[in-house]
């Protein structure tokens, strides 16, 4: 293999492990955005039941909707990335 062709390997490994991280780090924000909104939600809604306030259809379905799309977001996104296969070493020769 030529130093070239090593070279250019070794830089998109390097991009390939940043891409890697950023998705990581992405599908990690994304999961929490999901879950902290679940969360706030539903302490919402137990606050307002406790306080016998009714909260309107309107702004529960929202709340469901808001939910729904980004765990839809989420499992979409879980979908995108599938480690790479392992490459022969002929391939690069």
């Amino acid at each position: 293999m030529s130093k070239e062709q090593t070279q250019r390997i070794e830089s998109y490994s390097t991009h390939l492990e940043t891409l890697i991280k950023n998705y990581n780090k992405y599908q990690s924000e994304l999961s929490t955005i999901h879950n902290n909104f679940v969360s706030q939600t539903g302490a919402l809604q137990r606050i307002f039941k406790s306080k016998s306030i009714a909260i309107p259809s309107s702004i529960n379905e929202a709340f469901e909707q808001i939910a729904s799309n980004l765990s839809d977001i989420l499992k979409k996104s879980n979908q995108i990335y599938k480690p790479p296969r392992p490459v022969p070493d002929e391939d690069f020769m």
